[in-house]
């Protein structure tokens, strides 16, 4: 089923694959809109709202998006320290994966769904791995699935993530909060 191929790690398609594909469909109606509209994938995103969040932060100011820098998805950070504790078990994972990274910042920002990161000891989990993260030189910022559908939290989870990134957020031209709201609409299915 679908919902199956979402849970799973594998990659459904690459950038690569789907600009190969673009190009040997160059006369067919939609390729050039699909050949422009390729300049904004970015490939290892886990989830459809892992997705829906890159590109609001990432889509260019001028298509109602934030136009913040790229980040790399799902990037192997390798644990700070690898150890056994006293009993012999293993107390750190070798490497972690952050959903959206800007390696350069040193920058991890997390997507924490509803369905996945609720209930005491997943909560336990979420804060050792935040921490985990941290120890490696990663500031590490949380984003709820209410954080992404509340605008005023949005404006400002993307002025402390361009302040972190050293990037000047452009100021807004006319025209810009109808496209916003669109985008919005598009990408969390907002009505």
């Amino acid at each position: 089923s679908g919902e199956d191929l979402i849970g799973s790690r594998r990659r459904l398609e690459s950038a690569t694959r789907l600009a190969a594909f673009v190009g040997r469909a160059a006369g067919v109606r939609g390729a050039q809109r699909a050949r422009r509209a390729l300049r904004f994938v970015v490939d290892d995103s886990a989830s459809p709202m892992e997705t829906a969040l890159a590109l609001l932060l990432c889509l260019p100011v001028s298509l109602g998006g934030y136009g913040l820098p790229r980040p790399v998805m799902n990037m192997r950070i390798d644990a700070a320290e690898y150890g056994r504790d006293m009993a012999g078990s293993l107390r750190v994972p070798r490497f972690f994966r952050g959903d959206l990274c800007w390696p350069e910042a040193k920058l991890c920002v997390e997507y924490d769904s509803d369905a996945h990161h609720t209930g005491s000891e997943r909560i336990a989990h979420d804060s050792w791995r935040r921490g985990e993260l941290e120890l490696t030189g990663f500031m590490v910022v949380t984003v709820t699935r209410r954080q992404l559908y509340d605008r005023v939290a949005m404006d400002r989870l993307v002025r402390l993530l361009a302040k972190r990134l050293g990037f000047r957020v452009r100021r807004r031209e006319e025209g810009y909060e109808e496209r916003h709201r669109s985008l919005r609409r598009m990408l969390l299915w907002k009505k």
